[in-house]
């Protein structure tokens, strides 16, 4: 629980005396390695690490660290922003002892999001201030876009965000006005945008945490190894993204905790109603009867609930989670009568609810092993119903005729196997999974059929003071059987597994068409000298930026290259490759180079194609003021949450192909479509100018 309250001098001293004993046997210390942040302390003799802060609301029990002889470490997703943190060593709250900050407090960490990466800073225990219960920050973004021949000169592009976070005792929360203006979008017309964009207020009680969010503010995501719930909208930073909502985190006792939410989604409901042709199904049917559905696959006003119940203690880990979707994908079924050339419509929703169960065994026969079951259904929703004429051909949809009705259809069941092994030794962490999801679609919307998709799942990394590296592998294999075309599974808008579409990236897209593929991904990063530098060294090529003497220490390098192929490497359909340089000088200044290649050899899309796209930017940091400037490929798609141009920028554009709709029949069109928004970050030149102050 928190360490805030006033304690007794006695117990101080007591508190004072344990953390300075664990400390003088302790070495810890946090870095940041592909956008996550990686915990460690080496702790002799200990039996059981956690991490608390305030990204867990200080719980000792959610956060277990993973151990390498007398090491433990941890790694997590963590959003830019300021954090206290603490480690608990068999039951004993320390600090880190690297970074020990005010010890009632827990150690400080500051994140700030850089196009290089999350960028790691730490603050001096020595100059260390109170941090003040109301902490205001500003920037501002302007972008210029070059046109290609014939079309105006340029585009304009501008973001403003003004910040405001409080932390007192008890009570926590933040608020961001966001001002838009831009000539990106379709009609070229000047767009200005000014609202709240983002905020929450939180408070603890006794054993509860309860958080009250709108838009893209956190909610959490559930401890099972599936991530049931969380992993919207924004590449596995949970963001709640486009909702309004509550959630509530209460712990029975230490090991067990009870976690939830609801949220209601705030986007807009298509602005026509999804309707049916009778001529077309006049046309198709041969029987008597027939059922027709169609829908819009939007989650527009669409409700959420997530619940879990987990219990960790030593050597183990386990819970039960659910997430629960209602009124999702608007749309119209009509129950058609050949004979009596009559239906009857219905105005409809979806509803899914998936549940999971799983274990994980920290160490048997020195290895981890975890496994998980779970079932999910999807029900139709049929709202209003009304009967029309299909004869002559019409359009069938609902009107304000219609009258309420409140029946549930069974659309499909699903059920989900999960296992897992991983180990780890020394510098090498290994780990490898396995999924299977069933669909069944009982013939009560669609012909009765089934599916199944298989994933395998396996990485590596090996990481030293000064390098790192890593290989992940990923094998694809489905089965649609005799399902209709249409209902593309394992995509993020059909699939009641995958909350919305943070999970699908370019090597998905690619694999759309194919029965089964793979896909292989290699990275490296190098940071030299660092690792073997002492603190009088690292201080005087580190920046001091705000909020007193923090350290920025980039890698110098980065390398990741990749292929998917078909089947288990039959044919390489896609492979890319991207190098980042960065470079740090006098104290303050940093530059930095980005550039990506991208190669397609799809025969039903095309001859074989090649694209690169690049960005380079220089920046001055410094105390409570940095500013930077850019150039290269499109960075139009910016995210604040994340506040990154390049990886997350690049993919949100690249799934733009999908805006037609997922489905297997429309994979071809759907890779033709990729390669023409690859064909636009090559071509397309930006300037951007970004300015950020903290008060």
């Amino acid at each position: 629980m928190r360490r805030t309250r006033m304690h007794m001098m006695a117990v101080l001293l007591v508190s004072a005396a344990i953390t300075a004993a664990l400390a003088a046997d302790a070495a810890a210390g946090v870095r940041v390695l592909d956008d996550e942040v990686y915990f460690t302390i080496t702790a002799p003799g200990a039996e059981a690490v956690y991490l608390v802060g305030d990204f867990n609301n200080w719980n000792a029990t959610m956060e277990k660290m993973e151990r390498t002889g007398d090491a433990f470490e941890i790694s997590l997703y963590l959003v830019e922003g300021s954090y206290r943190y603490k480690f608990v060593v068999d039951g004993r709250w320390i600090v880190d002892p690297e970074n020990p900050g005010d010890p009632t407090r827990g150690s400080p960490l500051v994140l700030v999001e850089k196009p290089a990466g999350l960028m790691l800073l730490t603050v001096d225990p020595e100059e260390e201030k109170a941090v003040p219960s109301l902490s205001p920050w500003f920037r501002y973004i302007s972008q210029l876009r070059w046109n290609p021949p014939g079309e105006d000169d340029f585009d304009d592009w501008h973001l403003a965000n003004l910040g405001l976070s409080i932390q007192r005792e008890h009570l926590r929360g933040m608020a961001l006005l966001q001002a838009t203006s831009d000539t990106w979008n379709a009609s070229g017309e000047p767009r200005h945008y000014v609202a709240f964009d983002r905020g929450f207020v939180g408070t603890d009680v006794g054993g509860l945490d309860l958080d009250a969010f709108t838009d893209h503010s956190s909610v959490w995501t559930s401890q099972d190894p599936v991530s049931v719930v969380g992993n919207v909208g924004v590449f596995d930073y949970n963001a709640g993204y486009n909702r309004n909502g509550v959630s509530f985190d209460y712990r029975f006792s230490e090991p067990i905790h009870f976690k939830g939410f609801y949220a209601d989604d705030m986007g807009e409901l298509p602005g026509r109603q999804a309707a049916i042709w009778s001529g077309g199904i006049l046309a198709a049917s041969s029987g008597a009867d027939t059922i027709a559905y169609e829908y819009d696959t939007s989650t527009a006003d669409s409700d959420v609930i997530g619940l879990e119940l987990s219990i960790a203690s030593s050597g183990y880990q386990g819970g039960i989670v659910g997430r629960y979707n209602y009124g999702m994908y608007p749309g119209t079924m009509a129950d058609v009568s050949i004979a009596d050339s009559a239906a009857i419509v219905y105005n409809t929703r979806r509803n899914t609810g998936v549940s999971f169960a799983w274990l994980r065994i920290s160490k048997l026969f020195g290895l981890g092993v975890s496994a998980g079951y779970g079932r999910g259904r999807a029900d139709v929703h049929q709202l209003t119903r009304e009967e029309q004429a299909v004869y002559p051909p019409r359009i069938l949809a609902a009107t304000q005729l219609s009258s309420p009705d409140d029946t549930q259809i069974e659309f499909e069941t699903s059920d989900r196997f999960y296992a897992a092994l991983d180990y780890a030794r020394g510098a090498a962490k290994a780990r490898v999974d396995w999924d299977r999801v069933t669909f069944d679609f009982d013939g009560g919307v669609y012909q009765p059929s089934e599916a199944t998709v298989d994933r395998v799942h396996f990485d590596f990394d090996w990481r030293e003071s000064e390098w790192s590296a890593g290989l992940r592998l990923d094998y694809i294999r489905q089965d649609y059987g005799n399902t209709p075309e249409e209902l593309q599974v394992d995509s993020p808008l059909l699939n009641m597994w995958l909350d919305w579409r943070d999970e699908f990236d370019v090597a998905d897209i690619v694999g759309l068409g194919a029965a089964s593929w793979t896909d292989l991904v290699v990275t490296g990063e190098w940071a030299p000298g660092w690792g073997s530098a002492d603190a009088d060294t690292l201080a005087s090529y580190r920046p001091r930026t705000w909020p007193g003497t923090e350290d920025w220490v980039p890698p110098l390098l980065r390398f990741e290259a990749g292929t998917t192929a078909d089947g288990f490497f039959d044919s390489l359909g896609y492979t890319r490759a991207r190098l980042t340089l960065t470079y740090l000088f006098a104290g303050r200044w940093y530059a930095m180079a980005d550039g990506r290649a991208a190669a397609y050899d799809i025969e039903e899309w095309g001859a074989a194609t090649t694209y690169l796209s690049g960005y380079v930017e220089a920046g001055f940091l410094y105390r409570w003021f940095n500013v930077n400037l850019g150039w290269g490929f499109d960075p139009v798609i910016f995210d604040p949450v994340v506040s990154d141009y390049m990886d997350i920028g690049r993919t949100r554009v690249l799934r733009h192909s999908l805006a037609g709709g997922v489905s297997r029949d429309r994979a071809a069109d759907i890779g033709r479509s990729l390669l023409e928004f690859e064909k636009l970050l090559q071509n397309v030149q930006t300037i951007k100018l970004e300015v950020v102050v903290y008060f």
